[in-house]
């Protein structure tokens, strides 16, 4: 069928559908060279913006459009809101290397600050989405923190020992271990979990690795074990992902992750800071990631320059991005299944233990001053510091909530008690109660967000809290 037939078919659909008025029964169109798709942002790769403010998207698309025919909106499990498509035109996208799409695309002022699904719809029939690909921040230049995890070497689907792997020794970690951190990460509610690198194991060596069709499997078992994060996690590649240059199958394999993951060197902005996620075992996108790196320093209101990448090699490596002239303030790493401080100068290099051993994770808390960012942590980083165990043995959680009722929208009123373990002060906490329909006020915490569920017959209200370090904190709601 061509382009025409399709087109007037989509139209057809439109005039006697129901629903969105762009949007037609088919969800999967394909065009003439490739499949259409959003390309940025990504669950991997995700565009962190305040409420009322643009963003731009890139779409993979040779199709003949029209430009105003765009519209969007983005949703989580509760509701949806309508964006503004303000601009819409043919560009080359994907670092410039093909045609496609670009969209400015403007949130309302009223959206909810969640992480949140990007729909975007044609007038032709198209219906395109990205899954927890836009962040929304109530204030993007706020203090905030991270944190930092690598070596999933995710393999199976459920934890057979108390570390939350599928073995007593270097079998690989689970899917079930990483949704036992999900409540966890969601309560404390970094701005975003980094991953850095042999986040599933895949390639042992040269030789032996799982096969094509395992590792598709393990691909999509590791991206299913992060859905149920309520916070972006960006991801790099490693050597057990994605290999060496020598090893079996690499070609198709590389092609097969790109296609189906998407961009695997990428930055992105943070207010004033610039993150850059590069790789390790590969220099297919090196030049690109150094210039991208180089151009950051001709921007001055870039006031950080965070880098990740699998492990480092020094300044002269082949694939080693900051440079002495131009160091970033600060590298996350992972590789060597240790917590190091890998390098102190030009800039400094920090690996993290081994996530796959009861969720090991880093801390790190960046505070606004005038000329810029700090972080204390980047100086003291050590296991039992800054670095922790987010689990205990089989799931056992750092960090947990108790509801004093079902928090399923049954109720007019309810306390959650949230106790955490861990030496930290997580003053940017998140709960979200789900309530019977009303309005409702909070004690022990501050409302962001207040709205109705869509098929009106509930409340949603997300709650900002500050869970005191090694202690319990109380919140209430009830209806008004």
């Amino acid at each position: 069928m061509n382009n025409k037939k399709k087109l007037f078919i989509a139209f057809l659909i439109m005039l006697i559908g129901v629903g969105h008025p762009y949007l037609s029964v088919a969800t999967s169109y394909v065009s003439s060279t490739d499949s259409i798709s959003i390309w940025t942002p990504r669950l991997h790769n995700p565009v962190f913006v305040e409420p009322g403010k643009q963003f731009t998207i890139e779409i993979v698309a040779n199709e003949n459009l029209n430009e105003s025919d765009w519209t969007a909106q983005v949703e989580n499990d509760l509701q949806h809101w309508t964006c503004q498509v303000t601009s819409a035109q043919r560009a080359s996208i994907d670092h410039t290397t093909r045609p496609g799409w670009v969209l400015t695309i403007q949130l309302t002022k009223d959206v909810s600050p969640e992480l949140m699904k990007l729909v975007v719809y044609h007038r032709s029939g198209l219906r395109l989405s990205s899954e927890r690909s836009v962040y929304i921040v109530p204030d993007i230049e706020q203090d905030f923190y991270i944190l930092h995890q690598s070596d999933q070497h995710l393999t199976g689907d459920s934890a057979k020992v108390a570390r939350g792997t599928i073995g007593p020794r270097h079998e690989g970690g689970s899917k079930q271990a990483i949704q036992w951190t999900a409540p966890i990460v969601n309560l404390i509610n970094p701005r975003l979990v980094f991953q850095t690198g042999d986040n599933m194991q895949l390639y042992a060596n040269e030789k032996d690795w799982c096969g094509m069709e395992e590792a598709k499997i393990r691909v999509d078992r590791f991206l299913t074990g992060l859905s149920d994060f309520t916070v972006p996690t960006v991801l790099t590649t490693g050597n057990h992902d994605l290999g060496w240059a020598s090893y079996v199958e690499i070609v198709p394999w590389r092609k097969w992750y790109t296609q189906h993951v998407g961009q695997r060197a990428f930055s992105f902005r943070m207010g004033s800071m610039y993150v850059l996620s590069s790789e390790w075992t590969s220099n297919e996108f090196v030049k690109w990631a150094r210039k991208n790196y180089a151009d950051s320093w001709q921007d001055s209101t870039i006031r950080y320059r965070l880098l990740i990448s699998h492990f480092y090699d020094g300044l002269d490596g082949w694939t080693t991005i900051a440079t002495e002239k131009q160091p970033c303030d600060l590298l996350l790493v992972g590789h060597i299944h240790r917590t190091r401080l890998v390098q102190t100068s030009p800039y400094k290099v920090l690996s993290v233990a081994s996530a796959q051993d009861y969720q090991w994770a880093a801390f790190f808390n960046f505070q606004r001053t005038d000329t810029g960012w700090v972080c204390d942590e980047a100086s003291k980083h050590a296991n039992g510091i800054n670095v922790h165990q987010l689990l205990g043995d089989f799931g056992t959680p750092t960090v947990s909530a108790l509801y004093t009722f079902p928090n399923n929208g049954k109720a007019t009123k309810n306390q959650v008690e949230i106790s955490n373990s861990l030496p930290h002060e997580f003053y940017d906490g998140r709960v979200r109660f789900l309530m019977k329909k009303g309005k409702y006020t909070v004690d022990g915490g501050e409302v962001l967000a207040q709205y109705n569920t869509a098929d009106g017959k509930k409340t949603a209200v997300l709650v900002k809290v500050n869970i005191r370090n090694q202690s319990t904190s109380t919140v209430t709601i009830k209806k008004t």
